[in-house]
C-alpha cells in the first residue's frame, strides 16, 4: 500500500523522474600497425630523402659548371686584355682600359683570397674551441659520476672522547692559504719564439726562420708597432747592419722604417736579402747526386729528402726527370716490382714503394735446408687454402732441384735449353722450302739468347725470308743452318739475374752487327746473363763508325730496358770517343735521339780495347770474321780456312803468327784467334790478309761490287776499315 501511494505522490506532484546511468568501458588494447605499411611510410620517406638529396647534388653540379664557364671566360678575357697590352698596334686609350681591367681583376681576386684567410682562421679558431669545449665536458661527466657514485654517509655525533689528531707527515705539504678571486690574464701563446737570425749561418734558411716568426706573432693580440719591434729585437749581427744601412739610405729611423713596411712587408724585405740565389741550383745538384748513387738511408728517408729538395722554390725540373733520379736512388727491389706499373711522377711511385715496404716483413733468404723448405711451402699452401685457391697436382712439382718452364731447365746452376726442344733442333731435316726456313728460324729464335753471334750466323737463312726472294739452297745456307744446330747444342747455362749485385754490359758494332752481352760477377768471374745480336740493317752499312756504336748501344739498351733503367751499371766498349758522346756540340736528329734516349739510364762507360773486348767481338765479327760479311761477299768458312794456311807462309805476317803460338804476349797489338791473326790500331781490330793475289782479288773485286761500284781508292779505303 504504500508502495502506490508514493506512486501516485510522484504523479500528483508533476515531477519528472530522473534516471542514474552508470558506463563500465574496459580499455582497449591497440591494433599493431601492419608491418608492410610501417615498411612503405620508411621506403617513401627514404626515397623522399634521396629525390631530395640528387635535387641538392644536380643543383650544385650545376652551380659549378657555371662557375667553370665563368671562370674559362675570365680566363679567356684576361688573356684577351694582355694581349692587347702587349700589341704595338693598339691605341694608348685601349691599354689603358686593358691595364684597368687587369688591376681591377687582380684586386678583385686578392680580396676574396684575404677573405678565404679570414674564414679558413675563424674554423680553425672554432674548431680549437669545440675541442676545449668537449674536453671541459668530458671532465664535468667525470666528475658527476663520481658525485653519483661516491654515497653520503650521515655519521651520527659522539658524545665520547675525541679522537687524537692523525699527525702528519714531515713531507706533507702545508695547505695553501685561501686566494682572493683575481681577474683573468690572458696568457701568451705556448710557442717558442725563434731564435736569434744573424743572417751568417748557412744552416738557418731565412724562409723557414720567417714563417716560424709570423707564426709566432699571429698568436699575439697587439699594435702592429710592437710586433715590429719584436722582429727587431731578435735580428743580430749582419741581419742588424742590414737593417741600419737600409734606414740610414732612407734617412730614417730603424724603427720609423719597420713600421712604415709593416710586419708583412719588413719580413718580406728582409727574406729577399737574406736569401740563398742558389738555393734551386744546390736543390738540382743534390737530386742529381742522389740520382747517381745508391741511396745509403731508408725509403722513408730518401722520400722526406726528395721532398723537401723538390719544394725549394725556383727549381725548374720536370716531372719525368725526377722520376728517372728517383729511380736510380731507389732500392732496386721496389724498381724491378714497381717501374711496370707506369708511375707518372715520383711522387706516386714514392708512396707506392713505401705502401709495398711496409708489407714486407723484412729480408728473405732462400731455402737452406729440407725441412725449411717443407715449412715454406707449408705456408704457401696455407696461404692458398685460406683464399680458396687450387692446384693441379699433376702439374705442380715439390722438392726438386730443377724445373721445365717455357721450354727452358731452371735451376740453381741457371738456365739452359730444354733437352726435348734441343733434339728437336738436331733431328730437323734439311728446309726444302721458305716455310720450312720459317719453321726453323722460329724455333731457333727462341733460344737466341744462348748462342752467340745468333743473327750473324742466321744471316744467309733469314735472307731467304725476304720479299721477292727465290729459294735457293746454296753451301752459305747449309752451313748457317748446321752452325745453328750446332751451337744450340753446346749452348752454355746462362746464370739467373741476381738483382743485388751489379750488371756489366760489352758491347761492340762491326761494320755489318751489333754484338753484346750482359754479365753479372757472382764472386767467381763475370758470369753470361743473355747474349744479344743484330744485324745492321742494310740502309745503315754506310753509316759512321761512331753512329754504328751509338746504335748498337741504343739497341741493347731498349733490349734489356727492364734489367738496366734505373739501376747503376758499367759499360765496356773498344770506341773510345762514346766516352764524349754527352759533351758534343751540334748533333743530327738521329743522334740527338740516341743521346736523348741513353741520357735514360745511369751507367759508368769505360773503354776496352779490342784486343780485350773478346766477348762482344765474337758476337759482332768472330770466331769467324768473314761469316758477317758472307751474305754480303760471297765467301765464307772455306775463305777463312785458306786465310789460316796460308798465314804462317807468308814473309810478314808468318813470325808474328808463330810468336803467338809460343806465346800470346810475345807480340803487342796483335792477338790470334781459331787460326786468325788480328792487329789492333786506331781502337779498332783489323783482319790480317797475306799476301796472295788471289785471295786480295777476291777482296777487292766483292768489296767493290757490293758498294755500289766506286773507284779503286774508295774501295781501298772500306778494305782497310776492316782488313790489314
Amino acid at each position: 500500500m504504500e508502495e502506490s501511494g508514493n506512486a501516485e505522490g510522484v504523479e500528483s506532484s508533476g515531477e519528472t523522474p530522473q534516471v542514474k546511468l552508470e558506463m563500465k568501458v574496459q580499455p582497449v588494447t591497440p591494433v599493431p600497425p601492419d608491418p608492410l605499411e610501417a615498411e612503405l611510410r620508411d621506403q617513401e620517406e627514404k626515397l623522399r630523402l634521396q629525390t631530395q638529396a640528387v635535387e641538392n647534388l644536380k643543383a650544385e653540379l650545376k652551380r659549378k659548371e657555371e662557375y667553370a664557364q665563368k671562370e674559362a671566360r675570365r680566363k679567356v678575357l684576361i688573356g684577351d686584355m694582355q694581349r692587347i697590352m702587349s700589341l704595338g698596334t693598339t691605341s694608348q686609350a685601349s691599354k689603358d682600359m686593358a691595364e684597368f681591367i687587369l688591376l681591377q681583376d687582380e684586386i678583385h681576386r686578392s680580396y676574396f683570397s684575404n677573405w678565404d684567410d679570414r674564414i679558413s682562421g675563424l674554423e680553425t679558431s672554432h674548431s680549437a674551441l669545440s675541442k676545449k669545449l668537449d674536453d671541459i665536458s668530458a671532465q664535468l661527466n667525470n666528475i658527476a659520476k663520481q658525485l653519483q657514485i661516491a654515497p653520503v654517509q650521515i655519521v651520527p655525533p659522539s658524545f665520547g672522547p675525541s679522537a687524537a689528531p692523525v699527525p702528519k707527515p714531515p713531507h706533507s705539504r702545508p695547505t695553501s692559504p685561501p686566494q682572493s678571486s683575481a681577474p683573468f690574464e690572458p696568457q701568451r701563446p705556448k710557442l717558442t719564439p725563434p731564435p736569434m737570425f744573424s743572417g751568417e749561418d748557412p744552416k738557418v734558411d731565412v724562409a723557414d726562420w720567417v714563417t716560424a716568426k709570423r707564426t709566432y706573432l699571429s698568436g699575439f693580440k697587439c699594435n702592429e708597432d710592437v710586433k715590429v719591434s719584436a722582429i727587431l729585437a731578435r735580428l743580430e749581427r749582419t741581419a742588424l747592419k742590414w737593417c741600419t744601412s737600409t734606414s740610414s739610405k732612407q734617412e730614417m729611423e730603424m724603427v720609423d722604417l719597420a713600421q712604415r713596411l709593416g710586419v708583412a712587408g719588413f719580413l718580406q724585405a728582409l727574406q729577399d736579402r737574406f736569401a740563398d740565389k742558389e738555393q734551386a741550383r744546390k736543390a738540382a745538384d743534390k737530386i742529381l747526386r742522389l740520382g747517381q748513387k745508391k741511396f745509403d738511408c731508408s725509403l722513408s728517408k730518401l722520400y722526406s729528402t726528395f721532398e723537401s729538395l723538390t719544394s725549394t722554390p725556383g727549381l725548374e725540373m720536370s716531372e719525368q726527370d725526377l722520376l728517372i733520379h728517383f729511380l736510380r736512388a731507389a732500392p732496386e727491389q721496389f724498381q724491378l716490382a714497381l717501374f711496370s706499373q707506369g708511375h707518372k711522377d715520383w711522387r706516386s711511385f714514392g708512396r707506392a714503394a713505401l705502401d709495398l715496404e711496409s708489407k714486407l716483413p723484412g729480408e728473405r733468404e732462400g731455402t737452406r735446408s729440407v725441412q725449411e723448405h717443407a715449412q715454406h711451402l707449408d705456408l704457401v699452401l696455407q696461404a692458398l687454402r685460406a683464399n680458396q685457391y687450387k692446384i693441379n697436382g699433376e702439374k705442380s712439382s715439390f722438392g726438386v732441384p730443377s724445373i721445365i718452364y717455357l721450354g727452358h731447365v731452371i735451376s740453381g746452376e741457371g738456365l739452359v735449353p730444354e733437352a726435348t726442344k734441343v733434339v728437336a733442333v738436331q733431328d730437323w731435316p734439311r728446309p726444302a722450302n721458305i716455310r720450312d726456313v720459317r719453321s726453323f728460324l722460329g724455333l731457333a729464335s727462341y733460344y737466341k739468347k744462348f748462342i752467340k753471334n745468333f743473327s750473324a750466323i742466321a744471316v744467309p737463312l733469314t735472307d731467304l725470308t725476304k720479299k721477292d726472294t727465290s729459294f735457293l739452297r746454296t753451301s752459305e745456307c747449309q752451313e748457317a743452318f748446321t752452325r745453328l744446330k750446332e751451337a744450340l747444342i753446346r749452348a752454355p747455362v746462362l746464370k739467373l739475374p741476381d738483382p743485388t749485385l751489379p750488371f756489366v754490359l760489352t758491347t761492340d758494332a762491326s761494320q755489318y752487327g751489333v754484338g753484346a752481352v750482359l754479365q753479372q760477377d757472382d764472386g767467381n768471374g763475370l758470369q753470361p746473363i743473355e747474349y744479344m745480336s743484330k744485324k745492321i740493317k742494310t740502309k745503315k752499312l754506310q753509316d759512321s763508325t761512331y753512329e754504328k756504336e751509338l746504335y748498337a748501344l741504343v739497341s741493347e739498351l731498349k733490349h734489356w730496358k727492364h734489367f738496366l733503367l734505373g739501376r747503376h751499371f758499367k759499360i765496356f766498349s773498344d770506341h773510345s770517343t762514346l766516352q764524349w758522346m754527352k759533351s758534343q756540340g751540334e748533333l743530327n736528329d738521329k743522334l740527338a735521339r740516341y743521346i736523348q734516349f741513353i741520357d735514360m739510364f745511369g751507367f759508368e762507360l769505360r773503354h776496352k780495347k779490342g784486343c780485350y773486348n773478346r766477348v762482344a767481338d765474337v758476337l759482332s765479327r768472330r770466331p769467324d770474321a768473314l761469316f758477317l760479311i758472307s751474305f754480303t761477299h760471297s765467301f765464307g768458312e772455306r775463305t777463312c780456312q785458306t786465310i789460316a794456311q796460308l798465314l804462317p807462309q807468308d814473309e810478314i805476317l808468318g813470325p808474328i803468327v808463330r810468336n803467338l803460338q809460343d806465346d800470346p804476349a810475345s807480340e803487342p797489338g796483335y792477338t790470334l784467334v781459331s787460326g786468325l791473326l788480328y792487329t789492333c790500331s786506331r781502337g779498332e781490330e783489323r783482319l790480317c790478309i797475306p799476301q796472295d793475289r788471289k785471295l786480295r782479288t777476291l777482296l777487292m773485286s766483292e768489296c767493290h761490287d757490293t758498294h755500289g761500284h766506286f773507284g779503286a781508292l774508295k774501295s781501298y779505303a772500306a778494305l782497310s776499315q776492316r782488313f790489314f
